[in-house]
């Protein structure tokens, strides 16, 4: 293993988790950012609130995150501190029902 891999889980099951723990394209929407330290005020001045989308556009030891329209560079560790669920398939993705190959 090298010296700055990690074992980071994934947004697939659904469940409802930490920002830190998400790969690279992954999107959702925020749930809490929690506390009212200076990093949980800051983030929220950011747009970092419950209910808005973010998506992760770079990984590594920091995020780069896109927060509407904006973009955030955060330290894993800070990361680990906003709570996000995951969105499900995106709609461009998704197949309507008349589009789906018959048998299916």
């Amino acid at each position: 293993m090298g010296l700055f891999k990690r074992d980071i889980g994934s947004i697939a099951d659904g469940a409802e988790g930490p920002l830190s723990t998400w790969g690279l394209g992954e999107e959702g929407v925020v749930t809490a950012v929690p506390g009212s330290s200076r990093l949980a005020s800051r983030l929220r001045e950011m747009g970092v609130v419950p209910g808005v989308r973010i998506r992760v556009l770079r990984t590594g030891r920091a995020l780069v995150v896109q927060v509407g329209e904006g973009r955030l560079c955060l330290r894993r560790k800070d990361a680990a501190a906003i709570r996000v669920s995951p969105l499900g398939p995106p709609m461009s993705k998704a197949l309507p029902p008349a589009c789906l190959p018959l048998g299916q």
